[in-house]
């Protein structure tokens, strides 16, 4: 839903985020791209996923 949503975010406002974000001492931009990668593991799945051709 994210995605397809931001196909309608005008140009400028991902500008201002990376100028923005930028402004920031470059620890604070490693905690926040970790704290990022550390959300998406958690929600991911557990595991590997099985291979679709598994049974084929």
């Amino acid at each position: 839903m994210a995605s397809v949503a931001s196909q309608f975010v005008p140009p400028r406002i991902p500008q201002k985020a990376e100028v923005w974000f930028a402004t920031w001492a470059p620890a604070l931009q490693i905690a926040a791209l970790a704290g990022g990668l550390v959300l998406i593991d958690a929600l991911g799945p557990e595991g590997i996923a099985p291979f679709i051709y598994f049974q084929f």
